[in-house]
């Protein structure tokens, strides 16, 4: 695109970044959008922040996604937390996913998605009486 001197816009680096996700390159991702604000002088907005945190979550960086959510320059939303918590999910970390669970809900209580990503990752995790107890609570609550 530089070579045929083609004009880029937040689009195309929606685009760009969401390819690098789809293909797990973590570094094509962070190069694209530190591109973006440095030599194309484009100003990321909250989609694109999304997209890395996917990126980031697949690799495994799941407090590095939870530092990101916590300071990027934008109110917080349901599908950064989402994502995170579904990188949880993969992982198996219920730490990270304890805390994004309860930022899901804080921010879409009715949001039953966060709900069955936790369950899940409970689930996962093995047979304990906190996967009941969730289990229980949710059920109650929904």
């Amino acid at each position: 695109m530089l070579q045929l001197r083609l004009e880029t816009n937040v689009v195309t680096f929606l685009c760009l970044i969401l390819a690098g996700s789809r293909g797990g390159m973590l570094y094509e991702g962070l190069l694209h959008l530190n591109s973006m604000q440095g030599h194309h002088h484009i100003t990321p907005m909250l989609e694109h922040y999304n997209l890395l945190v996917d990126l980031l979550g697949q690799k495994g960086y799941l407090n590095e996604v939870e530092d990101l959510l916590e300071t990027i320059p934008f109110q917080h939303n349901a599908i950064g937390w989402t994502s995170l918590l579904s990188s949880c999910k993969h992982h198996v970390n219920l730490n990270v996913a304890r805390w994004c669970f309860d930022r899901c809900i804080m921010l879409e209580k009715e949001n039953v998605v966060g709900y069955v990503l936790l369950s899940s990752i409970y689930a996962n995790a093995g047979p304990t009486q906190e996967v009941i107890l969730f289990t229980s609570c949710m059920i109650l609550t929904t």
